[in-house]
């Protein structure tokens, strides 16, 4: 389940998509997220990509797995409080 109080970690987020890619190229996941492949490259990466409910949205769709499951690989407690 995830915390209401969870942040999303970046780093953790890329991890999985890329783990869930699989033999699946970024120029596909670009196309069946509709999201642009340098933006699927700084995700799995770690980088600055910001992150809305929508690109969640479109992340789970393009990488057929549940919002859920993309949430609670992609949160964690926030450990500063």
């Amino acid at each position: 389940m995830v915390d209401e109080d969870a942040l999303v970690d970046l780093k953790a987020l890329g991890v999985f998509l890329r783990s869930r890619r699989g033999g699946m190229s970024r120029r596909e996941a670009s196309e069946r997220t509709e999201l642009g492949q340098s933006y699927i490259k700084k995700l799995e990466d770690g980088g600055g990509a910001s992150v809305s409910l929508g690109t969640v949205l479109k992340l789970a769709r393009g990488y057929n797995i549940s919002l859920l499951e993309l949430l609670d690989a992609a949160t964690e407690l926030d450990k500063a409080a």
